[in-house]
Parts: C-alpha cells; structure tokens; sequence
C-alpha cells in the first residue's frame, strides 16, 4: 500500500472520474453507461467527456470540495427557475 498517495493525488473533478468510471482514452475521453437498468427501455450509452460537454469543461479542474458546494447550489438554482421538473419528479 502507498501511503504517499493520498498526498500526492488530485482530487479534482476530472481525477476523480478517471479513477472511478471505467473511462477509455483514445482520440475521446469516453465512458459506457447504462440508463433505466432492468426496465424495458433500458439503454447502452457511450458518453462522451470533452469540450461539448458544458458541466465537465466548467468544472473538471475544481477540487471536489468546492464541485460538490456549487453542484447542489446550481440544482437547487435550476429546481427553483424550474418547478414543473421539481413537483414532477421530487414530490
């Protein structure tokens, strides 16, 4: 075990998804995903991280910390702006 690690890792948004999600790194930064697992409409995607994705340019160098503080403030931000989607889906 490398006690180091923790020391000398990042924890940005963008480290974190390349340990996490089984990313594959070619020409595009990709990962697969499964939507509505187990329902009949369930649905094998590959996403795409890279410069068309707003969420992930704005935020793939931030800390963690601080992703996590403006995450939760920009969804509550857009559940205000949006109540059809908040009644709809958060009851």
């Amino acid at each position: 075990m490398d006690l180091m690690a923790p020391l000398v890792h990042e924890f940005t948004y963008q480290a974190m998804a390349l340990d996490l999600l089984n990313v594959s790194d070619g020409d595009r930064l990709t990962y697969r995903n499964v939507i509505n697992k187990g329902q009949p409409n369930e649905e094998d995607k590959e996403v795409e991280l890279g410069e068309k994705d707003k969420i992930w340019v704005a935020n793939r160098h931030m800390h963690m910390k601080d992703l996590l503080e403006k995450l939760v403030n920009d969804f509550n931000k857009f559940r205000a702006d949006n109540p059809q989607f908040a009644e709809r889906y958060c009851p």
